[in-house]
């Protein structure tokens, strides 16, 4: 069996197709076979039922389109083209009855991935340190388990036969059979194959198997079972991600790399390593959990992102989310995405000043004395006009209008024109129009000699714009009397959605099938977020085919060997006729938030 890398990859595509179904019970004990350490755990319960639940899903559909299916054709043939991926032997295993056979069998049960953490900072060379030549990096792979539960009884020995036709090295450890391989190590016993990466690795999992390790596993972890008892019930796929590791991390550099900085503690431009990390709190955040029901007549995804509060600046970030929904009504049908939140940025900005006086007191004295010589050269109050002006709500809107500014450009890139097209608006709420323009026009007066931004009106709407010699893609502001709108790319969207706000039409979320999927999802969010799944498909395969498009130019014959060949892809299909749009709404809690997803057709 020693065909590790394909049987993988076979089995991952067989995942989605009809096979066909047997009985099997579902167990629900698989995270106590990974070690506490995991850093990313992934499980599908019963592969079988989320193949029949995928055969009815609107995604379906889609690959039964003749040009999908004739692209997904073209790209597997890549895949196993030697100027491709190099899988060039995967028919052979197609071939293979007996692989099938196992493969086809593994799959009616349910699958379960995990992957530990390793130590990242060992692998960077550390400045301090005298370097030896001769001394070797002693980070390897992170540990992973790829675990098929099954109930055939049959299983084990068609897999013990293919071990000897193939005359495996293995060994036996307790039950199990572990065949050893340099690529990973494969292990089996009649109900269980795992695929691992090393021989002590696939010990510590029969131990965990049979209860006999004194380690605690990852369903000890408390964040995990808060996120498995909540969303486990019902999932067809379920995954939970540790993100205790990015303050773990953090705190292992900062003591590593202290002696580098120690010069700026001592000289007051540093604070010491304990008090930067108080500051930062970023052990507030522990983990993200979610499910996906797939079930046809509902199609739902649910988040859990789970943080503990803590007087640093992450532990504060997520209290300043408030409990309400802002105002949606000049948010119109034509956008392909439209999110509205409530979230006290005035707050996090002035927790932001506080975090950077804990961590650089040099820092922090600095920026109020640049603060209090720019009020006093502009005699505006910088908390008023700015920092404390913003009311607590903010948006972002998405969707397409031709930009005539990047014209040039998208002439340039062949096959991108609908990238320049595309605009993302960002809209903070605000309480005093008048401080926040004299703020602007005082600092364009004081720094803009040069007229490289100028104030326009539209709609009764300020617009500060950027002036370049020839018309390229860039950011626009505008100012209104109740929002500060900052358009990223397109200026021709930006003054879409001021003319939305101006003049609004049919509200996105007030048409018949968004208000009732709406309210079919838990009440009182502080967040929601419309996607249209048609327009997003639509850009997303436009963007692609471009970007393959202008890949496939800049590529060629290698300089150094003239009889090379370059990976023709295949053209991307157009997906423009997935009429459907998605729900999500964003709960504040008191561990942190949760978010609800749905899935459903246009109806209107």
């Amino acid at each position: 069996m020693k065909k590790i890398n394909r049987l993988v990859l076979t089995a991952s595509l067989f995942a989605f197709t009809g096979i066909c179904a047997t009985s099997y019970a579902s167990r629900d004990d698989l995270p106590t076979l990974f070690a506490e350490d995991t850093l990313f755990y992934v499980e599908i319960p019963s592969v079988t039922q989320i193949q029949e639940d995928w055969e009815d899903s609107p995604f379906y559909e889609i690959f039964q389109r003749e040009d999908v299916k004739e692209f997904i054709e073209a790209v597997w043939e890549v895949i196993k083209s030697d100027n491709g991926l190099g899988f060039d032997d995967l028919d052979d295993l197609f071939e293979d009855e007996e692989d099938q056979e196992i493969i086809e069998e593994l799959l009616q049960g349910q699958i379960a991935f995990g992957i530990s953490r390793w130590d990242i900072l060992s692998m960077i060379p550390n400045p301090l340190a005298p370097r030896n030549p001769k001394e070797t990096s002693k980070t390897g792979m992170p540990d992973f388990w790829l675990i098929f539960s099954h109930s055939n009884n049959e299983l084990r020995q068609k897999m013990i036969d293919e071990m000897e036709d193939d005359e495996d090295e293995y060994i036996e450890y307790e039950d199990f059979y572990i065949i050893l391989s340099e690529d990973a190590v494969e292990l089996f016993n009649e109900d269980t194959f795992v695929i691992t990466n090393t021989e002590e690795s696939a010990k510590n999992f029969i131990d965990r198997y049979y209860s006999k390790s004194s380690q605690p596993s990852l369903a000890d972890v408390e964040t995990f079972q808060e996120g498995f008892l909540r969303l486990y019930e019902n999932s067809e796929i379920f995954y939970y991600l540790d993100l205790t590791v990015i303050g773990d991390l953090v705190e292992e550099a900062a003591n590593k790399y202290e002696a580098a900085y120690a010069p700026l503690v001592q000289q007051g431009q540093l604070a010491p390593t304990p008090n930067i990390l108080e500051a930062l709190g970023l052990d507030a955040l522990q983990g993200i959990a979610a499910a996906v029901d797939m079930d046809p007549s509902e199609l739902r995804m649910k988040n859990l992102f789970l943080v503990e509060s803590n007087d640093g600046f992450f532990g504060k970030l997520f209290n300043h989310y408030g409990n309400s929904l802002p105002d949606t009504s000049f948010m119109g049908e034509e956008l392909r995405q439209a999110m509205a939140s409530s979230f006290d940025l005035s707050g996090m900005l002035h927790d932001l000043e506080d975090t950077v006086a804990a961590i650089s007191p040099f820092a922090g004295q600095m920026y109020q004395m640049q603060k209090f010589q720019f009020e006093q050269t502009l005699n505006i109050q910088v908390d008023e006009a700015l920092i404390d002006n913003f009311s607590g709500s903010i948006y972002v809107a998405s969707g397409e209008t031709p930009n005539t500014s990047a014209s040039a450009l998208s002439g340039q890139s062949e096959g991108m024109e609908s990238f320049f097209d595309q605009g993302s608006t960002i809209i903070i709420g605000i309480n005093d129009r008048i401080s926040l323009e004299a703020l602007i026009d005082s600092l364009l007066a004081s720094f803009n000699q040069q007229e490289r931004i100028s104030k326009q009106d539209y709609l009764g709407v300020s617009n500060y714009v950027i002036n370049t010699a020839v018309p390229t893609p860039g950011p626009t502001f505008f100012v209104s009397d109740q929002h500060f709108i900052i358009e990223q790319s397109n200026p021709n969207f930006g003054k879409l959605v001021v003319s939305m706000m101006q003049n609004p039409g049919q509200p996105i979320f007030q048409r018949r099938d968004v208000r009732d999927s709406f309210n079919e999802l838990p009440p009182d969010p502080m967040g929601v977020t419309y996607n249209d799944a048609e327009k997003l498909f639509s850009f997303v395969t436009k963007l692609m085919r471009g970007g393959m498009a202008s890949f496939s130019q800049s590529s060629g014959p290698d300089e150094g060997n003239g009889d090379s060949e370059s990976v023709e892809w295949p053209e991307i299909p157009i997906i423009e006729d997935f009429s459907y749009f998605t729900i999500t709404n964003t709960y504040k809690e008191d561990d942190g938030f949760y978010q609800e997803s749905i899935l459903r057709p246009k109806t209107n």
